[in-house]
């Protein structure tokens, strides 16, 4: 998962400008977005619904609909 998320980051918000921007997440859930790539990690322990976008990576099973407690992805928008 490591090598995966330092090869998305360089894909995809190398060069991106700006700084990292936090967005509104549900109770238990961290995110942020850097240029077309948003990151969410589910810290609570329910499943929180997944916002649109293309999965770049995951740290669990691929998400359909929701992602799970303990997992994270990362998705490009826009």
């Amino acid at each position: 998962f490591y090598r995966a998320a330092l090869a998305a980051r360089r894909r995809y918000a190398r060069g991106a400008g700006g700084e990292v921007r936090f967005l509104d997440a549900p109770d238990g859930v961290i995110a942020f977005r850097r240029g077309r790539l948003s990151v969410f990690l589910n810290c609570g322990t329910a499943p929180t619904p997944l916002p649109d976008g293309d999965v770049v990576i995951c740290s669990g099973e691929r998400p359909v609909s929701d992602l799970a407690p303990d997992d994270a992805v990362w998705i490009l928008t826009g």
